[in-house]
């Protein structure tokens, strides 16, 4: 540690660390103020920001509980489960009630830099005591007056600026590239939508309208309607099973898992998430002990999770794999069409469909599973093969600029990663770090 920096106490430059209001028996209205769990502190110390997944307290209940009401600058840790995971608050969740499970810090401005004590407790010496301070339960869990003695590294609050405006600079873009991501994704569901399920394009044709498409793309869409087994549909369309349309239509294998970066890279269901696969939840399998001929997947793969109530049913696109042969295990199904125009529609078809894919699982609960054959025989309209490669020739640069960034964000979060310890700790200055980003051109 540089000599400049010096080690305190959490409760030393904190105004208040506090815990457990408890709305055990409360009524839970369907509006109010929202209650943060430990499940809302998601990746990059970001706080779920979706309305649908809370639930709330009325008012009159959460003003009884005044020392767990969220501020601005607070930072809200969990302490059940999962724990030692901190966010931010912003000013989007200041007023937010916390959980039973979580615990908010608030700093105090005149002793540290808020932003650089969020920082600051990702530093390994302090997760390494709170690990060190678990409850030995069924449920993990930390009390506060454990976070009250958590060391933390402080510098004078000059260079505590300076670490924090970095570090908050490589969050920040982070963040960027995820919410450039979900437009994107949002820009490709709307024109899918409204090609292959509101049949947008034939009904202005039908009513006499223009379609607002370029001639040689709305020359492909008919201007008349036909019945078929799934309702109304645009003339010379089809249905057909998944099945029919799909050159490879399989469960993965049940994985010989090895630690050796040597491996290959075999995904799970916890790698697939938000249409996208996140492959730092992978882990590796030993091919000298199972062979993998013919089970690699391949870019605009649709992957489906096939197991368990809460998984059964995410949809995830295989991008460009630009680091060997990748497989997935035997809880995920891989749909692969008969080109790769009918593939990357048979994949966005899956993304659009995802629950009625988890409604066709089969079981008890806990159990359910999803059959090849029941999704197999899954019906989906299947449009001419000139709208096929139009859809594939509007909407693959969208998937492709959505994976390059997240290339850049697995850089970013590496980065961040690595670069965050050693400025905690003094090792490494701001201007060096700065230094470093500017050579991966960043």
């Amino acid at each position: 540690m540089d000599s400049q920096w010096r080690a305190v106490k959490v409760s030393d430059v904190a105004k208040l660390i506090y815990r457990y209001p408890s709305f055990y028996g409360f009524n839970r209205p369907p509006s109010g103020i929202p209650v943060i769990r430990g499940e809302h502190l998601i990746e990059n110390g970001e706080i779920c920001s979706d309305p649908k997944e809370y639930w709330f307290v009325s008012k009159e209940d959460s003003d009884n509980f005044p020392k767990t009401i969220l501020e601005k600058h607070d930072i809200v840790m969990a302490v059940r489960g999962t724990v030692g995971k901190f966010s931010r608050v912003r000013k989007s969740h200041a007023g937010y009630q916390i959980s039973p499970n979580t615990i908010r810090i608030s700093p105090d401005p005149e002793k540290i830099d808020p932003s650089y004590m969020f920082f600051a407790l990702q530093h390994r010496h302090v997760s390494s005591f709170l690990l060190g301070s678990v409850a030995t339960s069924a449920v993990p869990g930390i009390r506060a007056k454990d976070i009250n003695e958590a060391p933390l590294l402080l510098p004078s609050m000059k260079e505590q600026v300076l670490i924090a405006d970095f570090l908050s600079l490589i969050y920040d873009k982070i963040k960027l590239l995820k919410e450039a991501n979900e437009a994107l994704d949002a820009v490709a569901k709307v024109l899918f939508k409204s090609w292959f399920m509101d049949f947008d394009p034939v009904r202005a044709k039908v009513e006499g309208r223009p379609t607002g498409l370029p001639d040689e793309i709305n020359e492909l869409f008919p201007d008349s309607f036909e019945e078929s087994e799934l309702g109304e549909i645009p003339n010379g369309w089809s249905v057909a099973s998944i099945k029919d349309q799909s050159s490879y239509l399989s469960r993965g294998i049940s994985p010989k898992y090895c630690e050796s970066d040597e491996g290959v890279v075999v995904l799970n269901q916890k790698c697939i998430r938000g249409g996208a696969i996140d492959f730092s939840k992978s882990r590796r399998h030993d091919p000298a002990k199972k062979k993998i001929a013919g089970r690699e997947i391949s870019r605009f793969d649709c992957l489906v999770n096939s197991t368990g109530v809460g998984t059964l049913g995410r949809v995830a696109i295989v991008p460009e794999l630009t680091f060997g042969d990748v497989i997935v295990d035997s809880h995920v199904t891989v749909v692969r069409g008969r080109s790769e125009h009918s593939t990357f529609y048979l994949t966005n078809t899956l993304l659009n469909r995802q629950l009625e894919i988890e409604a066709l699982g089969e079981g008890s609960t806990g159990q359910t599973e999803l059959s090849r054959a029941v999704l197999g025989e899954m019906a989906i309209v299947v449009p001419p093969e000139g709208l096929l490669n139009a859809f594939y020739s509007s909407t693959v640069c969208l998937f492709e600029k959505r994976w390059l960034n997240e290339a850049t964000s697995v850089t970013l979060s590496s980065l961040r990663d690595a670069l965050l310890p050693r400025l905690i700790s003094g090792e490494l200055r701001v201007p060096d770090a700065e230094k470093m980003l500017e050579e991966v051109g960043i």
